[in-house]
């Protein structure tokens, strides 16, 4: 990780992987229509102004609490990135034929949240060929427990 890109590594943390991995194992265990193929916390930042601006206070009250690795970034604790919406948890399924938003609204609705951390989360899959790159998702929150989509969806 160059210095420009110390911003990143709070994602690259032994704890965040761990949990990921996690995750990944509880999400694969449900039958939801789909193959969960990756898990993975996303950078919000680059969308959300104010998420960045969040991250950059959390490294700075690092730095002053004499954590300085990464310029402050690499030691924000997964759950404060969740919390502070740093990250969305990011959900890869496998593809099949026609599959469409309502199918990972649907998929939404089947996911059992009790064993997953409260936070937004985002189901998506893409496709590609020769002319085509093609990415659909949906995005809910989990919030004690349970599954809160979005009442315009």
């Amino acid at each position: 990780v160059t210095p420009s890109h110390y911003w990143e590594s709070y994602l690259q943390q032994k704890s965040v992987k761990k949990e990921e991995q996690k995750l990944f194992k509880e999400l694969k265990k449900q039958s939801l229509g789909f193959d969960i193929e990756d898990f993975s916390f996303k950078d919000n930042t680059l969308i959300d102004q104010e998420a960045g601006n969040r991250r950059k206070h959390l490294a700075e009250e690092n730095r002053k609490n004499g954590k300085h690795d990464f310029y402050g970034y690499y030691q924000i604790p997964y759950q404060t990135m969740i919390d502070e919406h740093i990250v969305t948890m990011s959900i890869r399924v496998s593809d099949t034929e026609n599959t469409s938003k309502k199918d990972l609204k649907k998929a939404a609705t089947k996911l059992d949240a009790s064993k997953l951390p409260d936070g937004e989360y985002e189901f998506y899959f893409f496709t590609t060929d020769e002319d085509n790159y093609n990415h659909i998702s949906y995005t809910f929150n989990i919030q004690d427990g349970k599954v809160v989509q979005d009442e315009d969806d």
